[in-house]
């Protein structure tokens, strides 16, 4: 991201990525600090996050979900503190002033947080169906399937996240959560990424499995990023670039699994027409 865009983002965006510092890269968590500091205001010190264990062993289930829903909810947590406890040694307010403070606090306080959903389950059900299709002579080398199920979790856990805001931004572009939103999914195919740092020797299908994944990763990336400037600028993304990723990503998800745990719709088979 450059850092004229921190410049058009808001301080509560920009409290967001400091106090959210494991979501995203070290320079991005950097370049805000340093705009919320251009504007006079301190954050929270940063601590760069520990680097991932080579064997990427697994979190703790359900763990993901629930700081994605906490980081939402302390983006309105910034906005009240800022409301509230911004400014050092603030004049007595008005009569005015103190009835506009109230009206604000009593907005904020029933503003819906609008977490991301946690599609925990629906994550198992993914990897268990592409197993299903992995011949017994591949799951032998316990490794190698630990490997698999770990690189399947971190792929369907963003990919489903992916598919849940480009739909929320098709119905609802204005909703104020989405650029948040967005940072957050960008931040979960972060971790996909740094699992596919390494070399895996896995036998024909569970190669192709992982072929597939990449590719839509890549695709998806492409999509989100696309959406972010979106969303910043106003500038929608071509509509021949988007179908034609749509339907790539489509058409490789088919070969993983039948239905969309989070559209519910079935993956569609990109239709190929051969001349004779």
């Amino acid at each position: 991201m450059a850092p004229d865009a921190f410049h058009q983002k808001t301080t509560d965006e920009l409290l967001f990525f400091t106090q959210n510092p494991g979501y995203y890269h070290p320079e991005l968590v950097q370049a805000a600090s340093q705009e919320l500091r251009r504007r006079g205001i301190a954050p929270a010190p940063y601590v760069a996050p520990l680097a991932e264990d080579p064997e990427f062993a697994p979190a703790p289930g359900g763990r993901r979900g629930l700081w994605i829903a906490l980081g939402v909810a302390a983006l309105l947590g910034g906005t009240w503190w800022v409301a509230n406890y911004g400014q050092s040694n603030p004049a007595a307010p008005t009569a005015a002033e103190t009835k506009t403070a109230a009206d604000t606090t009593l907005t904020l306080a029933v503003a819906p947080s609008s977490p991301l959903p946690v599609y925990d389950a629906a994550v198992e059900e993914c990897i268990a169906e592409q197993l299903r299709k992995v011949p017994a002579s591949e799951k032998k080398t316990a490794q190698e399937l630990s490997q698999y199920r770990e690189l399947s979790k971190r792929f369907w856990t963003a990919q489903l996240l992916s598919e849940y805001i480009q739909n929320k931004a098709q119905a609802d572009p204005k909703n104020t959560f989405l650029p948040a939103q967005v940072e957050l999914v960008r931040a979960a195919w972060n971790d996909w990424r740094k699992a596919t740092v390494y070399g895996y020797k896995f036998g024909p299908t569970m190669a192709d499995h992982y072929d597939r994944m990449t590719r839509v990763a890549t695709q998806e990336q492409e999509g989100l990023k696309g959406l972010s400037k979106q969303l910043a600028t106003g500038t929608p993304m071509p509509a021949a670039e988007v179908n034609e990723r749509e339907a790539d990503t489509q058409d490789l998800l088919a070969g993983l699994i039948k239905v969309s745990p989070a559209t519910k719709q079935p993956y569609r088979v990109r239709e190929r027409h051969v001349r004779l």
